[in-house]
């Protein structure tokens, strides 16, 4: 049961990092209203400059990064759950 748990704790993870990366490097706009989607209480991060900055090239690497882990955390949770590791 603690094993499954985990598990879907590190797949519901990696999809998150996943989707994070590609909206931030596809559509910044649609990355900023997902993350105010997930940050509701976030009042200064609404205000924040780095939000008119986010569809520059700094983000999009960014972006690249955040989906490259977000894809080895997913991998990762697939060979344990297909008994690879």
């Amino acid at each position: 049961m603690q094993r499954k748990f985990f598990l879907a704790i590190g797949l519901s993870m990696g999809l998150f990092a996943i989707t994070n990366g590609v909206l931030l490097i596809l559509s910044p706009k649609h990355f900023l209203k997902f993350h105010d989607v997930w940050a509701r209480g976030d009042w200064v991060g609404r205000t924040a400059p780095w939000r008119e900055d986010v569809g520059k090239t700094e983000y999009k690497i960014l972006g690249l990064l955040i989906l490259a882990v977000g894809i080895m955390i997913l991998w990762d949770m697939i060979s344990r759950i297909a008994g690879l590791r």
